[in-house]
């Protein structure tokens, strides 16, 4: 029935290289005009791929099987304890919205214990990633000039 909650099986396990393409080849049109902002001189699959094999810890959420997005923290700086938080996902993510919002705080502390500070940029565009980023606490800024082309993004950060 239209007005009956789909209920959603959400696994967040390790992510594997494997996830890479799965998720790059089918990306939210929020993630890819993000990484188009930016101004990467490659795709965002590449750009995904680049963020997976800099990061200490990485997952992979699934929605009913299907590998729906990827996440993980990079470092910045270790000297000084600085994280770089970072998510790439699907159109099918948007269905476990919800449920993503209310388990990823976990992954955000276990991200919290490698750097006690994280920061990034998101997108003005990335509504939705805004919205999902102040719901798990993090703290957004004004947007200022970032990236290749100087599009705005939103500086957002977290302290332990």
């Amino acid at each position: 029935c239209w007005r009956c909650p789909q209920v959603v099986d959400v696994v967040i396990r390790k992510a594997v290289a494997e996830d890479i393409p799965l998720i790059g080849q089918h990306l939210r049109g929020d993630d890819q005009r993000e990484a188009d902002a930016y101004g990467f001189p490659f795709d965002a699959t590449k750009a995904l791929d680049f963020s997976y094999l800099h990061s200490l810890k990485s997952w992979t959420a699934e929605l009913d099987g299907e590998p729906c997005c990827i996440f993980g923290v990079a470092t910045a700086s270790l000297l000084f304890g600085e994280g770089v938080p970072w998510m790439m996902g699907t159109p099918t993510m948007d269905r476990g919205y919800g449920i993503l919002v209310r388990e990823t705080p976990r992954y955000i502390d276990q991200m919290l214990e490698l750097f006690p500070y994280l920061s990034n940029h998101v997108y003005t565009g990335s509504k939705r990633s805004i919205r999902w980023l102040r719901r798990v606490g993090f703290e957004i800024h004004p947007p200022v000039p970032y990236g290749a082309k100087g599009a705005l993004f939103h500086p957002f950060d977290m302290r332990a």
